[in-house]
C-alpha cells in the first residue's frame, strides 16, 4: 500500500522515504520466507521418517503375534487344547465356534488360513502409501512452501536494499542472469576447447598418415630402381684384395718372371 500511494505522488518526499523505509525493513521479511522453505522441507522429511517408523514398529508388532498364534495352533493337541491357547492370547477374529466343527487337523487349516489373511490385511494397511498420517504431512507441507515461496517473492518485489536503487527481486533476477552468462560462456569455451583439441588431434593424425604413406612411396621406388638395374656379369676385386695381388706381383724374382 505504501509502495502504491508512493508511485501516486512522487513528488511526496515524506511518501518517498517513508518507502524506502518500509523497503528496507521488507529486506528481512522476505528472507525470513524464504528461509521457511529449508525448514520446511527439513520438518516435513522428519515426520515422513517419524511415519515410517512408526509403520515398521506397528508391522513388527503384528507379525510377532501372529508368530504366536501360529505356534499356538500348531502345539494344539486337541479342539480343547486348541481352544484354550487361543482364548489365553485372545485373538480377534479367530472363534472356534464359526469353523463348524470337524476333526483338529481340518481346524488347524482354518485357523492358519484365517491367520494369514489377518496377517496379509494388516501389512497392506500398514505400509499403504495411502496413509493418512503422510497424506497429511504432504499437503501441509506443500501449502507451508507455497505459501512461503509466495510472501518471499512478494515481499522480495517491494523491498530494496540500502543505497541500491533497484527493488531486491530485481537484483537477484540480474544476478541469476549474470550467472547464467557466465555458465553459457563457459560451456562455449569449453566446446571450442574441445573443438580445437579435436581439430589438433586430426592434424596430427593425417600428418602420420602423410608421412608413412611417403615412407612407402620412397621404398617402392628404391625397389623398382634396385629391380630396373642392369646386372654385372665381371665383378671387380675389392679394393683391399686388389691391393695384396699386386704387393704379391711385385714381390716376385725377376729371375722367375719371364724376359717381355
Amino acid at each position: 500500500m505504501v509502495h502504491l500511494v508512493a508511485s501516486l505522488e512522487p513528488n511526496d518526499a515524506r511518501l518517498q522515504n517513508r518507502r524506502d523505509a518500509f523497503a528496507r525493513w521488507a529486506v528481512g521479511a522476505a528472507v525470513g520466507f524464504l528461509l521457511l522453505l529449508p525448514l520446511q522441507a527439513v520438518s516435513a522429511y522428519q515426520g515422513v521418517e517419524l511415519v515410517v517408523r512408526s509403520q515398521s514398529s506397528a508391522l513388527k508388532v503384528a507379525l510377532e503375534r501372529a508368530y504366536e498364534f501360529r505356534q499356538a495352533i500348531d502345539r494344539a493337541t486337541s479342539i480343547e487344547d486348541l481352544q484354550e491357547r487361543i482364548a489365553r492370547l485372545q485373538g480377534p477374529g479367530l472363534r472356534l465356534t464359526d469353523t463348524g466343527g470337524g476333526s483338529l487337523g481340518e481346524l488347524k487349516k482354518v485357523l492358519t488360513a484365517r491367520l494369514e489373511v489377518s496377517v496379509r490385511n494388516s501389512r497392506n494397511v500398514i505400509q499403504s502409501p495411502w496413509n493418512p498420517n503422510l497424506w497429511a504431512i504432504a499437503q501441509r507441507s506443500i501449502r507451508v512452501l507455497l505459501l512461503a515461496l509466495v510472501y518471499g517473492v512478494a515481499f522480495a518485489a517491494g523491498s530494496q536494499r540500502r543505497g541500491s536503487d533497484l527493488p531486491l527481486l530485481r537484483e537477484a533476477q540480474m544476478r541469476w542472469d549474470l550467472a547464467a552468462a557466465k555458465r553459457a560462456e563457459w560451456r562455449r569455451e569449453r566446446l571450442e576447447d574441445l573443438e580445437e583439441r579435436r581439430r589438433q588431434f586430426q592434424q596430427r593424425r593425417e600428418e602420420a598418415m602423410e608421412a608413412r604413406t611417403k615412407g612407402l612411396r620412397e621404398r617402392v621406388v628404391i625397389r623398382a630402381e634396385a629391380a630396373s638395374a642392369p646386372l654385372s656379369h665381371t665383378r671387380a676385386l675389392p679394393a683391399d684384395m686388389a691391393y695384396f695381388h699386386q704387393l704379391s706381383v711385385e714381390g716376385e724374382d725377376p729371375e722367375r718372371q719371364e724376359p717381355s
